[in-house]
């Protein structure tokens, strides 16, 4: 099973995951949204989705520096070895053979809708 979160800042951004479920080709998947009743920061609710914890356990939130090692570690906290979870930025990187788990972090719509 896979899970795709996708951060959409407005209702224009539905024509995102329009292309990324092209590129699913034949996987079957299922569509679920959530909404925030109040503005969010990307970058703390990403940490908080791959550490699988609360943005106050973070020594130093605003930061994404730890991001891949909280991931890390929550997935190891699992059982899981450390050699079966990756942690992915961009388009470039290839899921290593072996990968049980791992976080692809794009950032095109941060990119192109808020300019960072």
């Amino acid at each position: 099973m896979y899970e795709v979160p996708v951060d959409a800042v407005g209702a224009a951004q539905y024509v995102e995951w329009r292309v990324i479920r092209e590129s699913f080709g034949g996987v079957a998947y299922e569509q679920s949204a959530a909404f925030a009743m109040v503005p969010t920061v990307t970058s703390l609710s990403r940490q908080s989705l791959l550490a699988s914890n609360f943005p106050r356990s973070f020594e130093k939130p605003w930061t994404t520096g730890k991001e891949k090692s909280e991931f890390v570690s929550c997935v190891t906290g699992w059982g899981v070895a450390k050699e079966r979870v990756a942690y992915l930025c961009g388009y470039d990187d290839e899921l290593p053979w072996g990968c049980d788990y791992a976080a692809y972090v794009i950032l095109d719509v941060d990119e192109h809708v808020r300019g960072q």
